[in-house]
């Protein structure tokens, strides 16, 4: 029995003794999607389903009323990965923001992939995605410039 003891410390001992960021400190993240917009907001992800068809994945909808926040924190360890609103939004290949189930607002993803985003407010863009801490805001200004969806958005 104290043969293994020993062993399985001393493992972990070696183990950190190789390790290149065992004294690095984590790196906290603070990421927020705020709904100025006057309407409330649902942001719907899309998921390739296992036939690799583009789908709605409605149980990772995030539902955001006038005036409030949405924040997620991540701590991340070395060896660094960093965060983004990708992350947030559980890895999805495009979202829809949906006002009142009225207009909405399509963003693909981009930047990440090679793809230079070309609409300055998609929430993919590096613009919105390269600090600690993020805001990404939904302003009434989207809610005029979203497409009429006509109650059926998504």
């Amino acid at each position: 029995m104290k043969s293994i003891i020993f062993f399985l410390l001393l493992s972990v001992l070696i183990g950190c003794g190789r390790c290149d960021h065992c004294d690095e400190q984590p790196i906290e993240y603070e990421y927020s999607i705020q709904n100025s917009s006057g309407a409330k907001v649902e942001i719907i992800p899309y998921i390739l389903n296992s036939a690799g068809v583009e789908e709605i994945n409605l149980s990772e909808k995030i539902t955001i009323e006038n005036s409030e926040n949405y924040t997620e924190k991540f701590k991340d360890l070395p060896p660094y990965n960093g965060f983004s609103y990708y992350n947030l939004l559980n890895y999805p290949k495009k979202i829809d923001i949906v006002f009142n189930n009225s207009r909405k607002i399509t963003y693909q993803i981009c930047d990440f992939n090679g793809t230079p985003c070309i609409d300055p407010k998609n929430i993919f863009s590096n613009d919105y995605n390269n600090g600690t801490v993020e805001t990404y805001i939904i302003t009434a200004n989207d809610f005029q410039n979203a497409l009429n969806c006509n109650g059926n958005c998504f």
